[in-house]
């Protein structure tokens, strides 16, 4: 059992009290609570996630929370100031939770409630089951990933299943480790990231990848068809799609139509002729692109490195500065300024 539950059952609503203070700024894709009435809590977070319902013993629960949407996928920062239980309906995404103060008490189906102290990562229930806890003067990070988005990111198509998160603890520490840093730098950036397309998609892309990975998820195996698809032909459609729309928000879905094969095929076609991945061929188009952006922008004119790498989709700027000294043995910056 949970230890010491608030004596204010989560799912009963305390009427407003008179002074209590409450603010709230919604705008497309965000969503700002700071409160200390748990029923107004309630009524704007389950505008964004699902029925839920606070508990706690304190009259003066101080709830605060900052949300923002970066395509399928959302941060969340929440703090509480004592101690708070909660119930929540399936919200239909997965999520994964971050402590960054205080502890907390998850309980699971069918387990035993899991003790979180400072720093730990853990992937809450599937998007079609409840969960419920106790938050203790706790602050945390929350992200939600789309069953649609992992299954982007898995390489699988709209027949196949979508993959699920293998677990609900980390791989391993050093997984976890990896994680938390996802969802730091995501936070961080999610309102700028948020203002354009191809860098949205691109930073849900890597924030479900890095929550694959330390999650581990089955995908489907290539079929024979599959196999039978490695043609050269099929590389040569691939890489004509992905040059025409590189400034666009393609998946490995799209790629995979428009050379008229399965993702395992164009997969196994990369991999055959060019021992590479359909991903990693995008990367170096967009590479390419933003290497000419660099060159024709003039000095002193405005342009940045960082805003020529978000237009091409590279959301973390140490990353592209990386990709780009790798193929052409000078920084971005040094091609800006040249």
């Amino acid at each position: 059992m949970i230890e010491n539950p608030p004596t204010r059952p989560a799912g009963r609503r305390a009427p407003r009290e008179p002074g209590k203070r409450g603010a709230v700024e919604v705008r497309p894709g965000r969503l700002v609570v700071d409160t200390d009435d748990l029923a107004a809590a309630e009524t704007h977070l389950g505008r964004f996630f699902a029925a839920l319902r606070f508990g706690s013993p304190s009259a003066r629960a101080g709830a605060r929370m900052v949300r923002q949407q970066v395509g399928a996928a959302s941060h969340a920062t929440l703090r509480f100031g004592t101690d708070v239980a909660y119930s929540t309906e399936p919200i239909g995404c997965w999520s994964v939770l971050l402590v960054r103060d205080g502890t907390a008490q998850v309980r699971l189906t069918g387990a035993e409630p899991v003790a979180l102290r400072r720093g730990a990562v853990l992937a809450l229930e599937p998007p079609d089951r409840p969960h419920s806890g106790v938050m203790r003067h706790a602050a945390y990070d929350l992200i939600t990933l789309e069953p649609e988005l992992l299954a982007r990111v898995a390489d699988l198509s709209p027949r196949e299943r979508p993959p699920r998160l293998g677990a609900n603890a980390p791989a391993s520490a050093a997984a976890a480790r990896r994680l938390a840093g996802a969802i730091e730098h995501f936070g961080a950036n999610a309102a700028a990231l948020a203002g354009n397309p191809l860098t949205t998609a691109t930073a849900a892309d890597f924030l479900a990848a890095v929550a694959l990975d330390a999650f581990p998820a089955t995908a489907g195996e290539p079929t024979h068809v599959d196999r039978n698809d490695t043609h050269s032909e099929t590389v040569r459609r691939a890489i004509a799609f992905m040059e025409t729309r590189a400034a666009e928000d393609i998946s490995l879905a799209d790629i995979a139509s428009a050379a008229y094969v399965t993702i395992r095929a164009v997969q196994l076609a990369f991999q055959r002729h060019l021992h590479t991945t359909p991903v990693q061929y995008l990367r170096r188009i967009r590479l390419d692109c933003a290497h000419a952006d660099l060159l024709a922008a003039a000095p002193g004119g405005g342009e940045t490195v960082t805003a020529i790498a978000y237009r091409w989709g590279f959301v973390n700027p140490g990353r592209f500065a990386g990709y780009y000294r790798q193929v052409y043995g000078c920084t971005p910056h040094q091609t800006l300024l040249r």
